[in-house]
């Protein structure tokens, strides 16, 4: 049986000629960030949360009550960040310096809340929300220090701002972590990725700080504990699970990299400090939160586009489900009584989050 190549695949004839095996033989292509440069592109980038109560339970004292309304809520967040990343240099593929210029960022919520009240029956009503960000129309610098082994971070041209705004931002648009050790890959070829990416998955950038104004805001203090933090801000803690790439498709422009998440994420939002009862409560009231603990399971699907030509990222699509558990424990005094209040809800939603790229410049 002799072998001969045509078009790219090796035929196998026997003695009387007839085929009896064919295959394609695929190159290797090669996943490297290597953008020309001082070259850009604009970016739209777009973080859909749609979560909603599974299942509520408020004690007092050890025991359910019926004192206190019970809150079951139906919450959707949608934020859209346009920006346009300058990649200013890269060395052996390494992104070395950044810049970062904000376009239009909004943020839409709404929320369906029922309520169950004491001795009045069942209410709902709806509360709406949005806001923006003081980062809209700045430029941000990204600039690795070597011998920190950290990036830098600094406001771009002369715009005097906040420093405070810089902190939770990174330049991991480009999900370079995700990228194998070997550049040389081959369709079907994987590699797990480290828990810790995790969190520059699911929020490529970091999180910009927002300002969001609800339309009931008498309500907001005593509903932001349970509306709030959501699943994205509750991605920096004890993680397990795993998290694997692989390569599904490549031609001579672009290679698509599937990534499959199934993980849980335990945050303390007590040691962040996220979560303040202080609107909440009346006039002489006082109240210590003793746990604020929220643990995402998160079962997912995505891929990342990438343009082998311009050497970066062309887009990113991730789905998955996930299911909350909440856990806050209050410690209350009003009216000379103390009182120890829990509260326990399981919520499960969907989060997605997808980037796109117009042409680069």
């Amino acid at each position: 049986m002799r072998p001969f190549r045509t078009n790219g695949l090796t035929v196998r004839l026997s003695a009387s000629g007839f085929v009896v095996a064919a295959f394609l033989v695929a190159d290797p292509v090669t996943l490297r960030f290597a953008p020309a440069p001082e070259s850009s592109v604009e970016r739209s980038a777009v973080w859909i949360e749609r979560t909603q109560t599974e299942d509520v339970a408020l004690l007092i004292d050890g025991e359910p009550t019926d004192q206190v309304p019970t809150v079951s809520t139906e919450l959707e967040r949608e934020l859209t960040i346009e920006s346009v990343e300058t990649f200013v240099s890269a060395i052996d593929g390494r992104l070395v310096e950044l810049v970062r210029a904000f376009g239009p960022i909004t943020m839409e919520a709404s929320s369906e809340i029922e309520a169950s009240l004491p001795g009045a029956g069942d209410a709902s009503f709806e509360i709406g929300g949005e806001g923006g960000s003081e980062l809209e129309g700045v430029r941000v610098r990204f600039v690795w220090d070597p011998d920190l082994e950290e990036w830098t971070k600094s406001f771009a041209d002369d715009y005097e701002g906040r420093e405070e705004l810089l902190e939770p931002l990174e330049p991991t648009t480009e999900l370079l972590f995700a990228l194998p050790e070997d550049e040389d890959v081959e369709v079907d070829d994987r590699w797990d990725l480290d828990l810790d990416v995790l969190f520059d998955l699911l929020r490529p950038g970091g999180a910009v700080p927002l300002d969001v104004e609800t339309d009931l805001q008498a309500l907001e203090g005593v509903l932001d504990p349970i509306l709030l933090p959501g699943v994205f801000d509750s991605l920096d803690g004890d993680r397990e699970g795993d998290v694997s790439a692989r390569v599904t498709s490549a031609d001579d422009s672009r290679a698509v990299i599937a990534i499959a998440v199934d993980a849980k994420v335990t945050c303390d939002h007590l040691e962040g400090g996220t979560i303040d009862l202080e609107d909440a409560l009346p006039e002489g009231a006082r109240a210590d939160l003793a746990r604020a603990t929220y643990e995402t399971s998160i079962d997912g699907k995505g891929e990342i586009v990438w343009d082998l030509e311009a050497g970066r990222m062309a887009s990113f699509r991730f789905e998955a489900d996930v299911e909350v558990e909440i856990q806050l424990d209050v410690d209350v005094e009003a009216e000379g009584e103390d009182l120890f209040a829990e509260l326990r809800e399981q919520r499960e939603g969907t989060v997605e989050v997808r980037i796109e790229s117009a042409e680069g410049r």
